[in-house]
Order: C-alpha cells, then sequence, then structure tokens
C-alpha cells in the first residue's frame, strides 16, 4: 500500500533513532548547532548494538555491513554530554598522568571520532577564546566521583556551560 509506514523498513530505524535522541538530548547544556553530535551518536551507537530485527539473523547491523564484530566500547566510555578533562598536551600512558591541573581543559563528550575509533579518539565540545569550537582528541578522562561534589570545578564547569551557550545564543542572531 502506498504511503503506509509499516512497509518501509527504515521507518522503524528513524523512530528507533528519534526515540533515542529525545531520551538523551533532554536537559543537556549543549547548544542546538552541536547536536548533529548527539544524532551520529546515537547512530552509531544502535547499528552497533543488537536489535530485534529477523533479517538481520541474531547479528548487528554494523556486524551484518562489515562482516565483523563491533567493538561498542569506545561508545560506551562516556555518556554524551559529559563532562570531562582534555589537554592540548599530551598525556601519558596511564590515564590520568596529565601535565599540571593548570592546563586541565575541561569540556563536554560529543561521541566518538569514525575514523580513529580504534584509538579512542573523540569529539569535545570546548571553548576558545570565549568561543565553542569542537576538537578531535584521544586524551580525554572522565572526571571522578570527588571531582563531580568538587565545588570549584562545579563552579567552572557552570561558567563553561553558559558561556558556551551565551555564544551560541549570539551566534543564532546574527
Amino acid at each position: 500500500e502506498p504511503y503506509s509506514h509499516w512497509h518501509n523498513k527504515a521507518e522503524a530505524a528513524i523512530r528507533a533513532l528519534k526515540r533515542l535522541y529525545k531520551k538523551i538530548s533532554h536537559g543537556l547544556p549543549i547548544p542546538r548547532k552541536y547536536w548533529f553530535y548527539l544524532l551520529r551518536h546515537c547512530s552509531d551507537t544502535l547499528n552497533r548494538t543488537a536489535l530485534n530485527i529477523y533479517s538481520l539473523e541474531g547479528k548487528t547491523p554494523y556486524e551484518k555491513l562489515h562482516g565483523e564484530v563491533p567493538d561498542i566500547g569506545p561508545w560506551l566510555k562516556f555518556k554524551y554530554g559529559e563532562p570531562v578533562f582534555f589537554n592540548f598536551q599530551k598525556a601519558t600512558q596511564h590515564s590520568r598522568d596529565f601535565p599540571p591541573d593548570d592546563t586541565k581543559q575541561i569540556g563536554r563528550w560529543l561521541g566518538v571520532y569514525r575514523h580513529d575509533a580504534a584509538t579512542r579518539t573523540f569529539y569535545i565540545l570546548t571553548k576558545e577564546k570565549g568561543s565553542a569550537a569542537v576538537l578531535t582528541r584521544s586524551d580525554v578522562i572522565p572526571w571522578t566521583a570527588e571531582e563531580k561534589k568538587n565545588p570549584e570545578f562545579i563552579r567552572q564547569l557552570a561558567q563553561f556551560d553558559a558561556a558556551i551557550m551565551r555564544n551560541d545564543n549570539n551566534d543564532s542572531r546574527t
């Protein structure tokens, strides 16, 4: 039947993508112009997760297409929009051995850089010279439980979010 959504297999995938997107995006302090990273993250996650679809034969969409089991580890390391630390200087092999704290930068995790997922390279929303920017970085670490409770880090994150959102509001008026 023409115009029948149940005949188009893509409709179910789009519906699942929209559902996940809405679930994750609610209340995030990420400017709208960067939300396509969330859509990409949702798409990548769904393509690397088993779905109850008979034609996939128990495989993920990624596995069915590429013939190999996907490594979903990079997509599970952080939550979308999670505050992270990154550094412009290279970190050592030990994940928390960054250079001194004064060079540690606050950012928000926007997803996995697809072209370098094996080495755990990520998109990070940053603030450079007062405006928002997205970098690809592999030297990214999550905040510890203590840091998430630290009033100084909470204050810095609030300032970061306010600057990013203020910048987005200024950009949308031009």
